[in-house]
């Protein structure tokens, strides 16, 4: 495929250059550079994550210990019946802390995975079957 582009002279003057002292041709230098820019990823099998992959998917999948879950929802339903304590009123809001954070962590983890693989927030989200938060 041919393909012309007008390159800015400051642009066009720091091709040369760096061509002439790699002992290239400009032309060369640009398709390198567009070849590197370009390139497919590399092909892998479907089953395999490489290891930032793998590190979002940590975050992503890292669950809220159950015995925190199951005080959380004793705190919030006493809380609903306004049948809950000081005490339990701060623990519930330390809880309610932690879990947004979890939340936001795991969020800002399947955008970070979105954009490393070049894919819509919202289509990773549902693809990977995340669903609305819970709400009681």
């Amino acid at each position: 495929m041919a393909l012309t582009v007008k390159l800015p002279s400051e642009v066009e003057a720091n091709v040369r250059q760096r061509a002439a002292a790699r002992g290239i041709d400009p032309q060369g230098l640009v398709v390198d550079v567009l070849r590197h820019q370009f390139a497919p990823p590399p092909k892998r099998s479907a089953n395999t994550l490489d290891a930032e992959e793998t590190r979002l998917f940590q975050i992503i999948n890292k669950p809220i210990p159950q015995k925190t879950r199951e005080l959380y929802d004793e705190l919030l339903k006493k809380q609903r019946r306004n049948r809950i304590s000081r005490f339990e009123y701060d623990e519930l809001l330390r809880l309610t802390n932690l879990m947004e954070k979890a939340q936001a962590h795991r969020i800002k983890a399947v955008g970070e995975l979105a954009a490393y693989r070049g894919v819509e927030f919202d289509n990773l989200w549902d693809q990977l079957g995340l669903g609305a938060p819970r709400h009681e």
